[in-house]
């Protein structure tokens, strides 16, 4: 799953990485502590990767938050 390969090649590089099952997660999590990037599926459930996109740029207190968005489509 493409999921776990970046999660395996970001850890080895060092980085803390926090996975989410869902869009709606996803923002939950960035509620609770903003990361410093942020990487979104295009094709989620619940809410879509453009959906998450569009709420947290929406937000001031994220929205300079780097997203890079990628799907395995």
């Amino acid at each position: 799953m493409l999921v776990e390969i970046l999660k395996f090649r970001l850890e080895g590089a060092g980085h803390s990485v926090s996975v989410a099952k869902d869009g709606e997660e996803a923002l939950a999590m960035v509620q609770s502590g903003a990361p410093q990037l942020i990487v979104l599926d295009s094709m989620m459930p619940i809410l879509s990767g453009p959906e998450v996109l569009a709420q947290l740029k929406s937000d001031e207190a994220v929205r300079d938050i780097p997203v890079v968005m990628l799907t395995a489509r």
